[in-house]
C-alpha cells in the first residue's frame, strides 16, 4: 500500500511504528467491518480478525467470499443452508 501521503503528514518514524502495530478485531458486524477498513487505510497490516460469519469483500474490484472462523459454525457444516436463530 502506498502511504506516501500519510508519510508526508506524520513522517517516516511514525510510519515505521504503524507498520509494527498488531491489532485484534472481534466481530465484523456493522462497526467492525468499517474499523478494519480504516485500519488498513491507515497502514496497519498485521490484523487478526475473529468472527463467526462469512463476509463478502471487494478487493481491487474483485468480489471474494471469505470464511473467517469455520469451527463448528452452522455455515461450516452446511454453507448453502440459511442459519436459523
Amino acid at each position: 500500500m502506498n502511504l506516501s501521503r500519510l508519510e508526508s503528514l506524520v513522517g517516516p518514524e511514525v510510519i515505521e511504528k504503524i507498520s509494527k502495530i498488531k491489532v485484534l478485531v472481534l466481530g465484523l458486524g456493522g462497526v467492525g467491518g468499517y474499523t478494519v477498513e480504516s485500519l488498513v487505510r491507515c497502514g496497519i497490516s498485521n490484523i487478526t480478525l475473529v468472527d463467526g460469519d462469512t463476509i463478502k469483500l471487494k478487493i481491487n474490484g474483485e468480489k471474494k467470499r471469505v470464511r473467517l472462523l469455520a469451527i463448528d459454525t452452522p455455515e461450516s457444516v452446511t454453507p448453502d443452508k440459511p442459519v436459523e436463530a
